[in-house]
C-alpha cells in the first residue's frame, strides 16, 4: 500500500488530520493547567508525551469510538506508562 492510500484508509478510520491534532491540543491543554493549577509548576515533559499518547487515541475514538485497536493501543501505553512510574517508585 502507499502513502496516498494510507492516507486515505487512515482518513475514514480517523477522520480530518488537522481535526484531530485539535482535538488533541485541547485535551493536551486541559491536562497542563490542570497540573499546573494543582502543582504550581509546568508537568515534566516525559508525562506530557506519555498524555500525549493518550490523546492522541482518545481523538481518534471520539471519532471511530468501535475501533477496537485503538482502544488496544490505549491499554497498551498506559502498561507501559504504569510500568515506568514503578520503576520510578523503585528508585526513590
Amino acid at each position: 500500500m502507499n502513502i496516498k492510500d494510507t492516507l486515505i484508509e487512515r482518513g475514514k478510520d480517523y477522520g480530518d488530520y488537522k481535526k484531530g491534532c485539535e482535538v488533541r491540543l485541547k485535551i493536551l491543554e486541559a491536562i497542563m493547567d490542570s497540573y499546573r493549577y494543582h502543582n504550581a509548576s509546568n508537568m515534566p515533559p516525559l508525562y506530557i508525551e506519555f498524555f500525549h499518547d493518550i490523546a492522541n487515541k482518545l481523538s481518534r475514538l471520539a471519532v471511530t469510538p468501535n475501533h477496537k485497536d485503538s482502544w488496544h493501543d490505549m491499554v497498551g501505553y498506559t502498561t507501559l506508562i504504569e510500568r515506568y512510574i514503578g520503576e520510578e517508585e523503585k528508585d526513590e
